[in-house]
């Protein structure tokens, strides 16, 4: 174990033993009575409940890009960029970009989650896996009570440190929220600050695949080696405070719960009306270091030829100021809807070349905006910041009516007036029905989006070491339905997706920007059936999709994960106590593909057409059990690598990990 992280293990496990010297309980599954969470949703003023995690099912999946994105390719190592398989699952936020890539491992706002509980509650989870040469580990610890019966708050720590199979592939992730809420009668406010640090070393990808087969992981040669010591370094700050007050003061009901989310409240008949404010703070930075560009693996250097310091940032600040109204809740017909203004100050940082640069290539010209460089072996390097800010202000609307739970629909609007990104429009709508039947409920969604939208600043505007482009793209138009198709019952789920899109701004095979300009269709669907047996489970998930050029746009035509176990509850007379265990193995397979690469500078993924990847199936044995309120997990992952062949990549030039042995386990408290 790394000093590091075992420092962090020791003083977390000395706050738990703190926290519970008082004695600890470890109590029955249903914390339904006893503890509440919840995140915000829809612009962060909607609370959706999100109940406490203590099920064993899918336990063993502790990867965050494969709980982000079941169907995801990533550089191998535990910590290392990720991207979506599934193109209507993509995320490409302006607020992110660099840091996109990261987004499983990140704690944002968004999927932060609110707690409310009647004693204090504790979550401990650790994982570990490989030797002293290619450690891997995690440790996750949330703690949270409420201060008074109203006023919650709690911490967390998330850490991930990881040396990699491969050669120069290590990676470290930190990352600290603190939350609290309270929420009382008309009044409620949550709030939440957040630190994500990730630092992790870039190795280019291993020279020659056939070596997989011939050396240990660790001796394979990759392209940017010990000497170029290349590192990307990324860190991201949010600060979020939601106030919102409800107009009208509602009459509680006594129903033996002094919590406060799952209170039932007697609405007065008629409209009530509720003003939100939310102020939102966020700001990314991301720095790329190589000791030796000049190696050969960049085509460009427009910097500095003996070192390379590439920084970029992005800050904003945004206020939302909104009024939302809707009828009584308990009515069979309701309805509601929303308004509201949000400002947003935008400010993007880069580095420029401002004079006389170093470049490898004599007599060379690049006619950066306002200046005509010329490239040349001399020993000083010039560069500056340069700093744009943008005021965005934006108007939107939402409204909704239910028809009992027979019937649903609502609709979005929203138009940016002002800034870099005025003239963006987004238009969404969803209709929803509920039919009953002996074959069991069966819920049928419908929903479309039409969007125009300014590419992402940080495609029209980028310059760095190796990379430079300046860049005016048309707008984007995208137009998508989503149809799906839920049979609870039945364990069932299909989904269907069908997209237009116009001026699609993509990172082509030179790893910079470009624009298709024609129409392009995507189109897709997804089936999730589930099937128990006596005691054996089967979880099956299918995506299927069809981009209209798979030049522009290349997707696996198939994937698939499986999920199948035995479960079976051991019952002992003699304690009365349980013991519930699965054991069975997961299975990941996608179709060949041109599977993107990846550019450590931008870390950003691109275009390629030098091989196929996919065709290969990943299986993981695994054996999860819980006792009480702890839970285990032993897993053999990657069992198919080098028995079948030695073609286990998602991304070009970065192979998954060869077989290795994982284990877990987390241990709740609450007392």
């Amino acid at each position: 174990m790394k000093p590091s992280l075992k420092k962090y293990l020791f003083i977390l496990l000395v706050v738990s033993i703190s926290l519970l010297s008082k004695g600890s309980s470890f109590v029955t599954d249903s914390l339904e009575k006893v503890i509440y969470s919840w995140q915000l949703k829809d612009d962060l003023t909607r609370i959706l409940p999100v109940p406490v995690d203590t099920s064993i099912r899918f336990f063993q999946i502790f990867n965050p890009n494969f709980k982000k994105f079941p169907f995801c390719a990533y550089l191998g190592n535990l910590g290392s960029p990720s991207l979506s398989l599934h193109y209507f699952q993509k995320r490409d936020a302006a607020d992110l970009f660099f840091l996109n890539p990261y987004y499983p491992y990140l704690f944002l706002p968004e999927n932060q989650k609110y707690f409310n509980t009647k004693k204090p509650f504790s979550d401990l989870g650790y994982t570990v896996a490989g030797e002293k040469t290619n450690l891997e580990q995690t440790l996750k610890f949330v703690h949270t009570q409420n201060i008074k019966r109203f006023l919650n708050a709690g911490l967390l720590f998330d850490l991930i440190s990881s040396t990699g199979q491969y050669a120069r592939q290590e990676t470290s992730k930190k990352s600290f929220s603190f939350f609290s809420s309270y929420i009382k009668d008309n009044y409620s406010v949550h709030g939440s600050f957040t630190l994500n640090n990730i630092s992790a070393d870039e190795n280019g990808g291993i020279t020659d695949e056939r070596d997989l087969e011939n050396l240990e992981s660790q001796d394979i040669p990759v392209n940017l080696g010990n000497l170029n010591k290349a590192k990307s370094i990324l860190k991201n700050r949010n600060l979020l405070l939601v106030q919102k007050y409800t107009f009208g003061k509602s009459k509680k009901v006594k129903n033996g719960d002094t919590t406060v989310v799952n209170s039932s409240v007697q609405k007065k008949p008629g409209i009530e009306g509720t003003l939100s404010h939310i102020f939102l703070y966020k700001k990314n930075h991301r720095i790329y270091e190589d000791n030796r560009p000049n190696s050969g693996f960049y085509r460009d250097i427009f910097l500095d030829s003996l070192q390379t310091f590439d920084s970029v940032y992005y800050r904003t600040l945004q206020n939302t100021l909104q009024f939302e109204f809707h009828s009584n809740p308990e009515r069979k017909f309701r309805f509601g809807g929303k308004f509201g203004i949000t400002t947003e100050f935008n400010k993007y940082g880069r580095i420029i070349p401002v004079d006389t640069i170093v470049h490898d290539y004599p007599n060379d010209i690049y006619n950066y905006p306002d200046l005509q460089i010329v490239f040349n072996n001399a020993d000083t390097t010039f560069k500056d910041i340069h700093d744009e800010i943008f005021r965005n202000s934006s108007l939107f609307g939402h409204l909704y009516n239910d028809y009992g739970e027979m019937l649903k629909w609502n609709a979005t609007g929203k138009y940016y007036f002002e800034g870099y990104k005025k003239g963006n429009i987004l238009l969404e709508g969803a209709l929803t029905t509920s039919l009953g039947g002996k074959k069991g409920t069966t819920l049928l969604s419908v929903k479309g989006k039409l969007s125009k939208q300014r590419p992402l600043y940080w495609y029209n505007n980028f310059s760095s070491n190796h990379f430079i482009w300046e860049n005016d793209y048309k707008d984007i138009l995208e137009t998508s339905l989503n149809a799906s198709f839920q049979n609870f019952d039945r364990n069932f789920h299909a989904e269907f997706f069908y997209s237009l899109i116009d001026n699609l701004v993509f990172i082509d095979s030179l790893a910079k920007p470009s624009q298709h300009t024609n129409t392009l269709f995507m189109t897709g669907a997804v089936l999730r059936k589930d099937i128990v047996l006596w005691k054996f489970n089967f979880i099956n998930k299918i995506i299927l999709q069809k981009s209209g050029n798979q030049d522009i746009l290349p997707l696996p035509l198939f994937a698939f994960h499986q999920s199948t176990f035995l479960e079976h509850n051991i019952h002992f007379k003699l304690t009365e106590g349980n013991l519930m265990v699965q054991i069975g193995f997961d299975l990941f397979y996608h179709s060949s593909y041109y599977a993107k690469a990846y550019m450590p500078s931008t870390g950003l993924f691109y275009l390629q057409d030098k091989k196929e990847l996919g065709n290969f199936p990943f299986v993981d044995l695994f054996l999860n059990v819980k006792l009480k309120r702890t839970r285990f997990f032993f897993k053999f992952e990657n069992m198919a690598a080098g028995l079948i062949s030695y073609d286990y990549y998602t991304i070009l030039q970065y192979p998954m990990n060869p077989s290795m042995f994982k284990m877990g386990l987390s241990w709740t408290f609450y007392d």
